[in-house]
């Protein structure tokens, strides 16, 4: 590694840097002007992607290490933290794929494992700590193996749920510091090409790294963007914070950062307020109106009103489920697609209920 000279360019660290989604999340932020710095095991990899990054414009260094190793691990981040002075985004993508299943796996094997998928990560984030600067992200590669797990390779799953867990206290413990960790996982099967290609993956932990702050979450799942992901289920109601409190309380949820009652005698004047589940994840909204008549179920003459949030990663899928939704017969109400922030499309589905696709600023 070259003597340092600090970056004025943002920095990413992939940690596990190999041919697939590593080289693809170190292409994806090369493209947006960050400097890549990369870790792996093997030499022919690294220089490759080295060169290729070069070729491209990237300023990127390598170094050959075993992250499974706490020293080597440590020494090689605080040299790529002093080469640069600044990590901005600290990317973490190994993990150790052993087809044994729980009567062939041995405790040594297991142990070893998780030291590479899970251990590793706290030597890299412990190392990285001082060149972590408020702003500064942690994006982790996760897996759907977190939930469901083959049994085949069971020490995958073990890998991936403790890796997730360890994300959350990583998170919890850094906030505070302006530095927030997150977990993609992946909801699929990686692949050369399509939804599950490493590409596609790297735009989701690219959109991890990035999001909004003030409704940040722990964990995103990729899909594949096949379809839109229900965000969130909105009530509309005349007093939107005392029905948000009536919810508070019932369901022991909690607002989102930003959205909990002003200090006594402050005015409160939300029309918006959105409560998150014990895990972070957004599952309820509520959107103030001026009047409001009561449903009168079971009785049919006034119907129950609510309406569905649905969202996508970009632009691109945005149009591709608008067609998807035309075409399965809802009716466009509203196009504000326009807005910069947060592209939109309102429907009525076939009966008449309203719902929203919409890229999510900082879901």
């Amino acid at each position: 590694m070259t003597a340092a000279t600090h970056s004025s360019s943002p920095v990413l660290l992939v940690v596990g840097a190999g041919p697939g989604v590593g080289a693809s999340v170190a292409r994806r932020f090369g493209r947006e002007g960050y400097a890549v710095a990369l870790l792996g095991r093997s030499a022919v990899t690294l220089a490759a992607l080295s060169e290729e990054l070069g070729d491209a414009g990237v300023e990127a260094v390598a170094s050959v290490v075993d992250v499974a190793d706490p020293v080597a691990a440590t020494e090689a981040v605080a040299a790529i933290g002093e080469r640069f002075g600044r990590i901005d985004v600290l990317h973490f993508n190994p993990s150790a794929f052993r087809e044994k299943d729980p009567l062939q796996l041995e405790v040594a094997d297991l142990l070893a494992d998780v030291a590479v998928g899970v251990g590793a990560l706290l030597t890299a984030v412990q190392a990285a700590r001082p060149w972590l600067r408020p702003g500064a992200r942690v994006a982790v590669t996760g897996s759907a193996a977190a939930d469901r797990p083959w049994h085949g390779a069971a020490s995958l799953g073990v890998q991936k749920a403790g890796v997730r867990n360890l994300v959350r206290s990583l998170d919890a413990t850094l906030r505070e510091h302006g530095v927030r960790a997150v977990c993609v996982t992946v909801d699929g099967v990686l692949a050369d090409d399509g939804p599950f290609s490493p590409d596609r993956v790297a735009d989701s932990v690219h959109a991890a790294a990035h999001q909004d702050e003030a409704g940040w979450r722990t964990e995103l799942v990729h899909r594949g963007d096949t379809h839109p992901r229900l965000l969130q289920t909105v009530l509309d109601g005349t007093d939107v914070r005392a029905l948000a409190e009536f919810y508070r309380e019932l369901l022991g949820w909690a607002y989102r950062p930003g959205d909990e009652p002003p200090a006594p005698g402050e005015p409160d004047d939300a029309d918006w307020l959105v409560l998150h589940d014990p895990r972070g994840e957004r599952r309820l909204a509520f959107q103030e109106v001026t009047e409001q008549t009561p449903t009168t179920w079971p009785d049919q003459t006034v119907p129950q009103q609510l309406h569905l949030d649905l969202t996508v990663p970009d632009r691109e899928t945005l149009e591709l489920q608008h067609d998807r939704a035309l075409a399965l017969g809802a009716r466009l109400l509203l196009d504000r697609t326009d807005d910069p922030d947060e592209p939109l499309y309102v429907y009525a589905d076939p009966a008449g209920h309203p719902f929203c696709i919409f890229v999510a600023a900082g879901a």
